[in-house]
């Protein structure tokens, strides 16, 4: 799974290094030390989402898409989501 980062930390982190002095003449950064920097920033706590068509519970009734979790919705498009997405199993 790929790591995901909040761009309000990654803006900070690299504002902090600055204030810390890893800046060169004129106030520029160097690019390998704001990859650095940014490399640094702990992973966000993230979950992956289950579209609809993907779930588990996307069925059918009547020629009409609806969820059996009872997500109350009654007529899901395809990419649409909810809390209750879990994926199929193949």
């Amino acid at each position: 799974m790929s790591d995901y980062i909040s761009r309000q930390a990654a803006i900070e982190a690299v504002r902090q290094a600055v204030i810390k002095g890893y800046d060169t003449d004129y106030g520029v950064i160097d690019s390998d030390v704001v990859y650095e920097v940014i490399d640094d920033v702990p992973a966000a706590d993230v979950a992956p989402v289950v579209r609809c068509e993907d779930c588990k519970h996307l069925g059918t009734f009547r020629g009409k898409l609806y969820c059996r979790h009872n997500c109350g919705v009654v007529e899901p498009k395809e990419d649409d989501f909810c809390s209750y997405g879990e994926r199929r199993e193949e």
